[in-house]
C-alpha cells in the first residue's frame, strides 16, 4: 500500500513540476513562438506595393515589446516603429477540439467554434485593411501585408524576449508596420504632473479630432477602451490598436453623438478616478464635436 501511495505521489509531483515548467516558460517568452505567426497566406496578386522608405525601416532588427490580443509586437532598433505580427494561431482550433467529433453534439459545438474563429479572423484582417487604406493618418499605419507576395528579398531579423534571433521571410507572414507612439495615459499623466492644463486641453482636443475624423469616414472602433488603445505621436492622438475597426454609417447626427458618447465612456471613468480636472474638458469637446 505504501509503495502504491509513493508512486501516486511521484506521479502527481512530476505532473505538477511539468505544469510549473510550462507556465514558467510561457511567462518567460510571453507566449511567443515562431510557428504562431505563420499561416497559408492567400496568393492573390493585390497585395499592397511597399511604399518608398519601407525597406529602410525594415533594414534593422526588431525587438520583442509586447503581446496584444491579436498580434505580437516588436520595436525597431531606432525606437521609431513597431512591427505587429499577426497571431494566426488564435484563429486555428486547438488539437483538443478534434475529440469533440466523438459525439454529434460535440461536432456541432466544434463547427460553431470554428465558424466563430473564422469570422474573428476575417473581421480582424478587414480592420487592418481599413487602418491602412482609410485611416493611415488616424493610426499612423505605414504598411500592412496580409497576402503572399514577392516584394521582400532580404529576411528580417526579430529578437524575442529571451534574446533569441529569428530570420523572417516577410513575403510569407502577415504583419503591420506602424509608427511608435507614447501612450495616451502616459501623456495625460505627464501633463497632470506638470499641472499643465493647456497641454491637457491640446491632447483632449486632438483625441476628439482623430475620432471625429474616423466617424466622418464611416469607421468606428468597437473596442471601447479608448484610453488604453490610443497613443500620442508628434503631439497628435492616434489609434494604436488596429484590430477592431468596422464600417458604420454615422451620417445621422444622433447616431454620431450616441456612438461618440459610448466610445468615450472609459475616458470619463479614467478621468473620474485619476484626473478629475479633465472631465469638464471632455464634456466641452464632446459638445463641440456633436453640435
Amino acid at each position: 500500500m505504501k509503495n502504491l501511495l509513493y508512486k501516486i505521489f511521484v506521479f502527481f509531483a512530476l505532473a505538477f513540476s511539468i505544469l510549473l515548467l510550462g507556465k514558467g516558460w510561457q511567462l518567460a517568452t510571453d507566449g511567443f513562438r515562431i510557428d504562431k505567426i505563420y499561416t497559408r497566406l492567400s496568393p492573390k496578386p493585390n497585395a499592397f506595393t511597399p511604399p518608398k522608405g519601407l525597406y529602410n525601416i525594415l533594414n534593422q532588427k526588431f525587438y520583442y515589446l509586447d503581446k496584444g490580443c491579436q498580434t505580437f509586437v516588436f520595436e525597431s532598433s531606432d525606437h521609431q516603429y513597431v512591427l505587429k505580427l499577426i497571431r494566426y494561431h488564435k484563429y486555428r482550433p486547438p488539437f483538443s477540439m478534434h475529440y469533440l467529433n466523438l459525439c454529434e453534439s460535440g461536432k456541432k459545438y466544434r463547427k460553431k467554434r470554428e465558424a466563430f474563429r473564422a469570422r474573428s479572423q476575417k473581421n480582424a484582417l478587414h480592420s487592418y485593411l481599413l487602418s491602412f487604406e482609410k485611416l493611415s493618418t488616424e493610426t499612423q499605419t505605414v504598411y500592412v501585408h496580409l497576402q503572399k507576395s514577392s516584394f521582400f528579398k532580404a529576411p528580417l531579423t526579430i529578437v524575442d524576449r529571451l534574446g533569441r534571433s529569428y530570420s523572417l521571410d516577410l513575403d510569407e507572414v502577415g504583419f503591420l508596420i506602424q509608427r511608435k507612439g507614447h501612450s495616451l495615459v502616459g501623456s495625460l499623466q505627464e501633463a497632470q504632473k506638470e499641472n499643465n492644463i493647456d497641454k491637457t486641453k491640446v491632447i483632449v482636443h486632438s483625441f476628439f479630432e482623430t475620432i471625429t475624423s474616423m466617424y466622418k469616414k464611416g469607421i468606428v472602433n468597437k473596442d471601447y477602451n479608448c484610453i488604453k488603445n490610443a497613443g500620442v505621436i508628434d503631439s497628435k492622438v492616434v489609434e494604436i490598436d488596429l484590430g477592431s475597426f468596422y464600417e458604420q454609417d454615422l451620417q445621422n447626427p444622433k447616431a454620431f453623438a450616441k456612438e461618440l458618447h459610448i466610445f468615450i465612456k472609459h475616458f470619463r471613468k479614467w478621468g473620474e478616478k485619476h484626473y478629475p480636472e479633465i472631465l469638464p474638458i471632455l464634456e466641452l469637446e464632446y459638445t463641440l464635436a456633436t453640435q
